[in-house]
């Protein structure tokens, strides 16, 4: 719900964001396929899901990155499944899945999130690596 009361139902996107389902959404997913950026969509689209505190989109992405890498979880998330869920995400930090404090979670909460869980997380902004190109060059260690 919103501060106001009324069910918050496919918010528009902000003016600076594209759709993905439009005509150029569709030709950018079409381009960055056909030179071979998108070879990781396919997995992560086998895990997508919906996130279960709206406002937190980064713990669902996560998951679904940990489980497109097959990360075990190292406990079962439903018998018989190791996979992991929103509410499995470990890490010694105040930042914690359930009852939270904060409402959302910064790109730096996320790294440190990722690394907690058996991930190695370096956050590279475009505007760090001088180029669009330098930007794309970047490769995990």
């Amino acid at each position: 719900m919103s501060d106001n009361g009324k069910e918050l139902c496919r918010l528009s996107l902000p003016d600076d964001c594209i759709s993905f389902y439009s005509e150029e959404g569709k030709q950018i997913f079409a381009e960055a396929l056909a030179t071979g950026h998108m070879n990781c969509y396919f997995k992560l689209a086998a895990q997508f899901r919906t996130e279960d505190e709206p406002d937190l989109c980064g713990l669902s992405s996560l998951v679904m990155i940990l489980n497109a890498l097959s990360v075990d979880p190292g406990v079962v998330w439903k018998e018989p499944w190791r996979w992991y869920h929103e509410n499995m995400l470990n890490c010694s930090s105040p930042f914690r899945t359930g009852k939270r404090r904060k409402r959302t979670i910064s790109l730096e909460q996320f790294a440190s999130l990722a690394d907690c869980n058996c991930l190695h997380a370096t956050i590279v902004r475009r505007a760090d690596s001088n180029s669009e190109e330098n930007f794309r060059q970047v490769r995990s260690l």
